[in-house]
């Protein structure tokens, strides 16, 4: 889930996708001129909300449980869903609606370089301006170690989720690879407090769970594990023992199969 804000095109009202929707769902037949720029600012809001709908509550612009009617129940505009869905600007899959490129447009990292381009833009102004150099420097030298402490922290969240993947492979018998799509609801937790003893100890638990059964075995992965509401679920239903570095799970010792697994000895 990101910040506040999204991004959305200052050409958006003439873009070709969107005078397709409009097409798709008849908003510019028999319309008077007036009417037609209604319906059109109709169609451009309702783009607003959904996009927003995905900033708040997706973390991979995937939306569990979401189907192309809830959309259009929750943005009040039947037809709508169906028609970002014709021109790629969403997708089914199952029981999950999947927004194409959403680390592009709508993710942190997305806003991250937003942010970065405006502020690129506002230093080559301020320098064509000599009063103003004096004051950018201290600016740049502030923001510089703000980067590097987010370079180094982003660093150390993307290690420990390689290693949480790591453990899910091993224990799970899966082979997540360590991309962005993967690790970042792991991350996400971290960042909300989570520990590596705790995430493992979940992987055990729905392992240990699911592992037999064929209609459950598929959520074995991340996406779920660590979506957050159901971590908080899956974290909230462990007991305290299973929850504590080094306890004892199907008698044997998990950090100590894990260590040997990291050297290689298992």
């Amino acid at each position: 889930m990101a910040a506040d804000w999204i991004k959305m095109r200052s050409d958006l009202g003439t873009h070709p996708k969107v005078v397709r929707i409009m097409s798709a769902l008849k908003a510019d037949k028999t319309r008077t001129e007036s009417g037609r720029a209604s319906d059109k600012l109709r169609v451009i809001g309702a783009l607003h909300a959904v996009w927003s709908l995905f900033d708040i509550h997706s973390e991979d612009g995937r939306l569990e449980g979401y189907s192309a009617d809830v959309i259009d129940e929750m943005i009040g505009f039947v037809g709508f869903a169906d028609a970002m869905i014709s021109v790629g600007w969403l997708e089914q899959d199952g029981e999950t609606l999947v927004m194409p490129r959403f680390e592009e447009h709508n993710g942190k990292s997305a806003k991250r370089r937003a942010q970065e381009s405006v502020r690129k833009r506002e230093e080559r102004k301020a320098d064509g301006s000599p009063q103003s150099v004096p004051e950018m420097s201290a600016s740049d030298a502030d923001k510089k170690r703000t980067r590097e402490e987010k370079r180094r922290e982003e660093e150390k969240h993307m290690s420990s989720a390689g290693e949480v993947l790591d453990y899910l492979n091993l224990k799970a018998g899966r082979n997540f690879e360590k991309v962005d799509a993967n690790a970042k609801p792991i991350i996400a937790r971290l960042r909300e407090g989570a520990t590596l003893d705790r995430m493992k100890a979940v992987v055990d638990a729905k392992v240990a769970e699911w592992r037999n059964d064929p209609k459950m075995c598929q959520y074995l992965r991340p996406a779920t594990l660590f979506n957050a509401e159901k971590f908080a679920q899956y974290s909230g239903s462990l007991g305290s023992q299973s929850a504590s570095a080094g306890a004892p799970v199907n008698g044997s010792s998990v950090l100590a199969e894990y260590a040997d697994y990291m050297r290689g000895t298992l």
